[in-house]
């Protein structure tokens, strides 16, 4: 099956089935959590916060982390996963997935309703997009990044028209070199659920990227 080649193509997997045991599959690395639980995911279990503060740590600084933390302009990475969201009562920001200053973030920004962006700092540099998304169902997205070019796919449909985007110039010191879910210093989750994030070192195609969608598509209970 496809699903089964491009699981053993990845670089990176989280399933996400137990808030107590994180696990990124491939390196056999644990990450850990506060105030956060577990329900009904895409398949299997998901994560979820049951409360404002709190941390969901993916993966530390460890060396096997090395080549997400794309310190190179060069690099080519593929993100894919499963979201559920709302937007903060308080129009504050909410970190859905980081890998650190160097690196990727998805975020929505100032409680900006019905919008995500996708950021990808380096060195000396980072390019950033916006895309609109629906609050309260799950919505599949995948986010490559090629050199500075930014591609992003929303239930296995590339997004041609953005709601924003730009690219600027300027020192990227490294810090909070973790892979995460929510703010690590102010310890705040975002009020989202999270399930099936997948990372490759390569840009994946439109048939894998819609392979993945519909395969995972089949075991949503509650989808829009």
């Amino acid at each position: 099956m496809l699903i089964d080649q491009l699981i053993r193509e990845s670089l990176y997997y989280w399933p996400l089935e137990n808030e107590e045991r994180i696990q990124e599959v491939k390196t056999k690395l644990w990450g850990y959590s506060s105030n956060v639980t577990n329900k009904q995911g895409i398949q299997g279990r998901s994560l979820v916060n049951i409360n404002k503060n709190g941390y969901m740590i993916l993966g530390t600084s460890h060396t096997e982390f090395n080549k997400i933390k794309l310190t190179k302009l060069h690099a080519q990475i593929s993100i894919s996963f499963w979201l559920k969201y709302h937007s903060k009562n308080d129009e504050k920001g909410q970190t859905f997935f980081s890998t650190g200053s160097r690196g990727y973030k998805i975020f929505q920004h100032n409680g900006v309703p019905q919008q995500i962006q996708f950021k990808v700092s380096w060195d000396d540099g980072f390019c950033m997009n916006a895309i609109s998304a629906p609050e309260g169902v799950w919505s599949h997205f995948v986010f490559m990044r090629s050199m500075t070019e930014l591609y992003i796919y929303f239930n296995g449909e590339e997004i041609l028209e953005y709601n924003s985007k730009v690219c600027e110039k300027g020192k990227n010191e490294p810090s909070n070199e973790q892979v995460v879910s929510g703010d690590p210093t102010t310890r705040e989750l975002p009020n989202a659920e999270l399930d099936e994030i997948i990372i490759w070192e390569k840009i994946l195609n439109k048939a894998e990227v819609q392979g993945l969608y519909h395969y995972y598509k089949g075991f949503i209970i509650n989808f829009f």
